[in-house]
């Protein structure tokens, strides 16, 4: 009985340790910090784990993700560095998994049909190096200069590979889960008294 608890309590951390909104198949955590470059953001979201899972800097691929994606920076209160870049070949903007979503600066077009929410103006390669996406508190994106800094990043884990639907409801599942565990045990260790 302690190992299932020893084991409820850590699933229980590891659900606790972060904020993650979902949208569809897709958690999104915001990681908050200084001075935090392009590259620096993409190590951190690949270090982080939730529910077993890797994260990757974000993707934002549909008007729901975004909405969660927004809801996020907006009550950071600051522009934050989310997966998409044209550092590789200019115009061409992929998303960390290497899926191309936008082609050409201002005036250029989605790929494919491929969600974008670029601000008025963006992308622009202000001084030819802006090369990474960030997201503002009003959700529009912008390409910015990937060796200046962010207070923050955006990580995303596919929810789509946890052995349970992973929806909304999921921390409440959890939550009744280890409830019905601590209950039990309560009465085992009542009833051996």
């Amino acid at each position: 009985m302690k190992s299932l608890f020893t084991m409820l309590m850590l699933l229980l951390a590891q659900w606790a340790h972060a904020q993650i909104v979902t949208a569809g198949q897709a958690g999104f955590e915001l990681v908050a910090g200084a001075n935090i470059t392009f590259s620096d953001a993409q190590a951190g979201a690949a270090s982080r784990t939730y529910m077993g899972l890797t994260g990757e800097l974000a993707s934002i691929l549909s008007a729901e993700e975004q909405t969660a994606v927004q809801s996020l920076v907006a009550t950071h209160g600051a522009s934050c560095w989310v997966g998409g870049s044209d550092a590789a070949v200019e115009g061409e903007w992929r998303w960390q998994d290497g899926t191309q979503f936008w082609q050409g600066n201002f005036g250029g077009s989605a790929v494919g049909g491929m969600y974008n929410n670029w601000g008025a103006g963006e992308p622009n390669d202000a001084g030819g190096d802006e090369d990474g996406l960030t997201v503002g508190t009003t959700g529009l994106w912008n390409d910015y200069t990937t060796t200046l800094t962010q207070t923050c990043y955006v990580v995303r884990y596919n929810l789509a590979l946890l052995p349970v639907p992973a929806t909304q409801p999921l921390g409440l599942w959890l939550m009744m889960l280890a409830m019905a565990a601590l209950g039990g045990y309560y009465l085992t260790r009542k009833a051996a008294i």
